[in-house]
């Protein structure tokens, strides 16, 4: 049960980086609805 349980949070943490690097490289197709980024998601830009 506990290789599971560790299985599934790193799945969930890799999951959430990967998410949180595709939005810093995004903009928001909406205009005028772009909130601002905190900085921890700043630094995972490409650009």
């Amino acid at each position: 049960m506990q290789n599971i349980t560790d299985f599934v949070k790193r799945v969930v943490v890799y999951l959430a980086k990967k998410s949180a690097g595709m939005e810093a490289n995004t903009a928001c197709p909406f205009i005028g609805y772009q909130p601002t980024e905190p900085k921890a998601v700043k630094k995972l830009r490409k650009f």
